[in-house]
C-alpha cells in the first residue's frame, strides 16, 4: 500500500517500508502509534503492513534442516521473509506480554533461526546481503520499562545477524490507566527523524 504525507523530503525514491504490527486489536493503541509514525513518511513510500496475529507463524521447532540448507522446513513464512530481506525501513509495533512479545511475534523472531544457522554454522558471512534500518514501537498496560527492554535486547541479538541497524525505539507507558496521550503520539513521530538521522 501507499502512504505517507506531502512531505518534499527524498526518502521515498523505490525505498519501501516494512511495518510488522503484534497487537490483535486493530484499532487498539499500538496500532494508533504505529499510524502516526507511518504518517510521517513522504507521501509516495510504499509502505506494507503485515499483522503477525493474522501471518500466524508456525513456531520453530529445532528440526535441524537450516542447519545444513538454506531456508526452513516451514514453508509458510517464504512470502514474509522475501519481503523481511528486500525492506529498505523495518518497523516492529507490539505491546508487552508478560515481559515480552506476544506469542505470534516470539514465533516469528524464532523462525530468524534460518539466518543464524546460515551465519554460524554454514558460515555465511552476511546471510542478508541488503543492510535495512528498523525502528520499534512498544506499548505496555503497566510502567513497562523491564519489559520493554527486555524487547529491545531481543530484537538487538536478533539484529546482529539480520543486517538491521535499530535507529529508534519508544515506550508508551501504563496504557490501561491512561491510554495514548499527545506525548506518546509525537515520540512515535520522532522515530521517524530518528531514522533519517540513524541514531538509536
Amino acid at each position: 500500500m501507499i502512504l505517507g504525507n506531502d512531505k518534499t523530503e527524498n526518502f521515498s525514491n523505490g525505498k519501501s517500508v516494512l511495518a510488522v504490527i503484534a497487537s490483535p486489536r486493530k484499532s487498539g493503541f499500538t496500532a494508533k502509534l504505529l499510524g502516526a509514525l507511518l504518517r510521517e513518511f513522504p507521501k509516495g513510500t510504499a509502505i506494507d503492513i503485515i499483522n503477525v496475529f493474522e501471518l500466524d507463524p508456525k513456531p520453530c521447532n529445532a528440526c535441524g534442516y537450516c542447519k545444513s540448507v538454506t531456508g526452513c522446513s516451514k514453508k509458510d513464512l517464504e512470502g514474509f521473509f522475501r519481503r523481511f530481506e528486500n525492506a529498505d525501513v523495518i518497523i516492529f509495533a507490539t505491546p508487552i506480554y508478560f515481559m515480552g512479545v506476544p506469542a505470534p511475534l516470539k514465533a516469528l523472531m524464532d523462525r530468524f533461526q534460518r539466518y543464524y544457522e546460515a551465519r554460524f554454522r554454514r558460515n555465511e558471512r552476511t546471510p542478508i546481503e541488503k543492510h535495512r534500518k528498523a525502528l520499534l514501537i512498544v506499548t505496555s498496560g503497566s510502567d513497562g520499562e523491564i519489559g520493554f527492554e527486555v524487547i529491545k535486547h531481543q530484537f538487538l541479538q536478533a539484529f546482529t545477524v539480520l543486517n538491521v541497524e535499530l535507529c529508534g525505539s519508544m515506550l508508551a507507558r501504563n496504557t490501561d490507566r491512561c491510554g495514548i496521550d499527545q506525548t506518546d503520539v509525537k515520540n512515535a513521530q520522532d522515530l521517524y527523524r530518528r531514522l533519517k538521522n540513524g541514531s538509536n
